[in-house]
């Protein structure tokens, strides 16, 4: 029986709203080819076309500082104050200053303005200077993935996966971090997401740095990087 004129509008309307939300996050289908890439090391994440929309998707307490989303679990349990540019007292280029008093956990989210693929690579490394530290505080690196065209409209429900690094690389000097993708597992507790429970490397949303376990210090990043062995 042929659509009635109203419906079939409806239909074509419904069909045309999903597209584009489909096509705004960069998704074309959901192989490796879901995502833009590049070459492996080829681009620092930090510097990356960007949003500043993660409150519209989340409930916790959110921040916008310097094109990043600030978050953590109620609002007197962190505080952080971050700044993202050239620091010439420090290194050359940009990094991410992050100054931190965390009680439990702070999140600082960079949210890319199209979904990208790190298909072909095998982890994610970053240089970290910490110039002052608390010895309970670990620095954890999220990759935040969505499944393309079941999640494209939804960009929200993306689903967490983390990875923590030794928490006794050395005070003063730069170190390279690497957190390889074998290591990192779903995300738990408070502010759990879910959607397919497998790390989709083909359509990453957004990368975190976070300040896990409580604690104070000051820290600056450059360079996150994909890499391939």
């Amino acid at each position: 029986m042929p659509l009635n004129n109203r419906r079939y509008k409806a239909l074509i309307s419904s069909a045309i709203a999903a597209a584009m939300a489909f096509a705004a996050l960069g998704c074309q289908d959901c192989d490796c080819s879901c995502g833009s890439g590049g070459t492996c090391g080829d681009t620092d994440l930090l510097e990356i076309p960007h949003r500043s929309n993660y409150s519209e998707f989340r409930s916790e307490y959110v921040t916008s500082q310097d094109g990043f989303g600030v978050y953590q679990e109620v609002e007197t349990s962190a505080v952080v104050t971050l700044s993202y540019g050239e620091q010439e007292e420090y290194t050359e280029g940009n990094a991410l200053d992050i100054v931190y008093d965390v009680h439990s956990w702070a999140s600082i989210r960079r949210e890319f303005k199209k979904a990208r693929s790190f298909c072909g690579c095998d982890g994610i490394q970053l240089e970290a200077l910490a110039l002052e530290r608390s010895t309970a505080s670990t620095l954890r690196f999220t990759i935040a993935d969505v499944m393309c065209k079941d999640d494209a409209k939804d960009h929200g429900s993306d689903e967490l996966w983390w990875s923590d690094e030794d928490p006794t690389f050395p005070m003063g000097e730069w170190t390279t971090l690497q957190f390889p993708f074998d290591s990192f597992r779903e995300s738990a507790g408070y502010g759990t997401r879910h959607n397919n429970a497998e790390l989709d490397l083909k359509c990453v949303a957004a990368v975190e740095i976070s300040i896990v376990d409580g604690g104070e210090g000051h820290l600056l990043i450059r360079n996150v990087r994909t890499y391939a062995d």
